[in-house]
C-alpha cells in the first residue's frame, strides 16, 4: 500500500495527511467566528422562513413569473449552444493528442485557466455596467465563463482516448486530419456529449442568479422579493427555477439514452 512503508508502519506523508486536515479545518473555523446561539436558532427561522413561503402565493405573478422564466431558459440554452460551438475548436487545440504543437497547447490552456477565475455572476456585472442591462450580458458572461470550463473538460477528454484506433490510422496511410478525426473524436463523443448536456444544466442555475446584477432572466425579481420579504412570489420563482431545472434534467437523460 502506498500509505505504509515497508515495515508496515505509516508513512510520513500519511501522518502529515492524518493531523494537518484537522488542523486545517480547525483554522479555518476560527475565522469563520461562528455564533453557537445564533447557530441554535437557525432551524427554527428556517423553519419560519418555509411556512411563510409556502403558506401563500400571489397568483397574480403569474404571468410575468413565466415569462421571466422563458427568458431564463432562453438565456441558457442560448449561452450554451454558443460556448460549445467555441469551445469545441479550442479543445481540440488544447488537447495534446488533437494539437498542432503542445506549445499551441499550453498556451490555450493557460488563457482557459485565467478566465475560470472569473466568477460568473462578477462578469455579468461588469458586461451590465458596460453594454446594459438585459439578456445580452448574461449571455456574453455564460458564454465565456462556460468556455473556460469546457475547454479543460473537453482537451481532458481528448487526451485519455485509447492511442490504439490513432495508430491504427496512421498505419493505413491516414494523415494528421485523419488520424484526429477518425481516430480520436469518435472515442471521446459520448463523454463530449455528456459535458454539452451538463452545461446546460448549470448555465440553467447560473442564469437563475445572473439578473440580480441585471444581467436579464429571473434573478432580478428573486433578489427583489428576497429583499422586500415578498414570501409570496419567493416560493413560486424557487418553484419556477425547480420545475426548469427538472425539466431540463429530463431532456438530457433522454438524449444520452437516445444516443448513448
Amino acid at each position: 500500500m502506498i500509505c505504509v512503508t515497508p515495515s508496515g508502519r505509516p508513512r510520513w506523508q500519511t501522518w502529515g495527511l492524518v493531523l494537518g486536515v484537522p488542523l486545517v479545518l480547525v483554522m479555518c473555523l476560527a475565522l469563520f467566528r461562528i455564533d453557537l446561539g445564533v447557530m441554535a436558532k437557525g432551524p427554527q427561522n428556517l423553519g419560519g422562513f418555509l411556512v411563510k413561503t409556502v403558506s401563500k402565493f400571489d397568483w397574480s405573478y403569474l404571468p410575468a413569473l413565466s415569462q421571466l422564466t422563458l427568458e431564463t431558459v432562453a438565456i441558457a440554452l442560448v449561452a450554451s449552444v454558443f460556448g460549445c460551438l467555441i469551445a469545441f475548436p479550442l479543445a481540440c487545440l488544447a488537447a495534446l493528442t488533437t494539437t498542432p504543437h503542445p506549445v499551441v497547447a499550453y498556451a490555450v490552456k493557460g488563457v482557459a485557466s485565467v478566465v475560470r477565475t472569473l466568477p460568473d455572476l462578477v462578469l455579468a456585472l461588469v458586461l451590465a455596467s458596460a453594454v446594459g442591462l438585459g439578456p445580452v450580458p448574461g449571455i456574453v458572461a455564460l458564454v465565456v465563463t462556460g468556455v473556460a470550463y469546457l475547454v479543460k473538460a473537453y482537451s481532458e477528454v481528448l487526451e485519455v482516448v485509447d492511442p490504439k484506433p490513432v495508430e491504427g490510422v496512421r498505419a493505413s496511410g491516414g494523415d494528421w486530419v485523419s488520424q484526429r478525426t477518425v481516430g480520436v473524436l469518435p472515442q471521446g463523443t459520448p463523454d463530449l456529449l455528456g459535458l454539452s448536456l451538463y452545461i446546460v444544466d448549470s448555465n440553467l442555475r447560473s442564469a437563475s442568479i445572473l439578473g440580480a446584477v441585471g444581467a436579464g432572466g429571473i434573478g432580478f425579481d428573486l433578489a427583489n422579493a428576497l429583499r422586500h420579504f415578498r414570501f409570496d412570489r419567493i416560493g413560486l420563482i424557487v418553484l419556477s427555477i425547480y420545475l426548469s431545472v427538472s425539466l431540463v434534467d429530463l431532456v438530457s437523460n433522454w438524449v444520452r439514452r437516445r444516443i448513448g
